[in-house]
């Protein structure tokens, strides 16, 4: 399953994100929102010990792929590709 990604701005990400919106803080980290729910977002460090970014602030891809766990069970597991949220087969937060 893929989902198409969009930049927004850094003050408009919690209002009322979509999944796959994205955001670029001025501290070197990007926000990720995949999921449905209001807590299926992530905030990934580039660079140091974190992703690798291929500096398309438009259609980003990070490597290596991104996978979190909830408190609850819940898994994101997946990659950001080309502007794409690609999620892989463990895991089980998806898009409604």
């Amino acid at each position: 399953m893929k989902i198409k990604c969009k930049p927004v701005p850094k003050d408009e990400f919690y209002d009322s994100p979509d999944i796959g919106d994205f955001s670029f803080e001025t501290n070197g980290r990007i926000l990720l929102r995949y999921g449905p729910e209001w807590t299926d977002y992530t905030n990934l460090e580039i660079g140091g010990k974190g992703w690798v970014w291929d500096g398309n602030k438009e259609a980003p891809t990070l490597t290596p792929s991104i996978k979190c766990t909830h408190h609850d069970g819940r898994i994101f597991h997946g990659y950001l590709t080309a502007g794409e949220l690609i999620y892989l087969n463990d895991s089980t937060i998806r898009p409604n």
